[in-house]
């Protein structure tokens, strides 16, 4: 199971667009792929962001509140 979910993220990190959200299993908590820069390679953050019981972000999405970044290394 965490080899799949492994497969997911390095998928999400290789083929998706810059800034791209993709929402989680867990309410309000997105991944967001972010780009890369002359001295760093594209990563992947953690939005987390309250929704109300339609699934609807309740909050005005502010980066430096909701954003975090994680570096996510995959073991080959």
């Amino acid at each position: 199971m965490a080899e799949q979910a492994n497969e997911r993220l390095k998928q999400f990190l290789n083929e998706g667009r810059n800034w791209e959200r993709k929402a989680t299993n867990i309410p309000g908590v997105f991944l967001f792929r972010l780009q890369a820069s002359k001295g760093r390679p594209a990563s992947l953050a953690i939005e987390n962001n309250p929704v109300d019981t339609y699934g609807c972000i309740t909050k005005q999405r502010v980066l430096s509140e909701s954003l975090y970044i994680i570096e996510v290394i995959i073991y080959e």
